[in-house]
């Protein structure tokens, strides 16, 4: 006697090899992602804070100028 379901499906197998696969590649781009994020939060973003917050406008010409202490 032949049982039928999931089981003895080899393209259902295949399936669930491929879905499982997605998943992981998914999981690992979102904690890469999450890398870059937290790289950039703790090493760009000080520093161009930094220059934000010493830049200088002229109201009278317009021109910028970074003027460290």
């Amino acid at each position: 006697m032949r049982c039928f379901g999931p089981e003895s499906d080899p393209a259902f197998v295949g399936t669930v090899v491929v879905l499982l696969l997605f998943a992981l590649m998914f999981v690992l781009g979102l904690l890469f992602n999450f890398y870059k994020i937290a790289r950039f939060n703790r090493e760009v973003y000080p520093r161009l804070h930094s220059d934000w917050a010493h830049t200088f406008m002229c109201r009278r010409c317009g021109k910028y100028s970074l003027i460290r202490p």
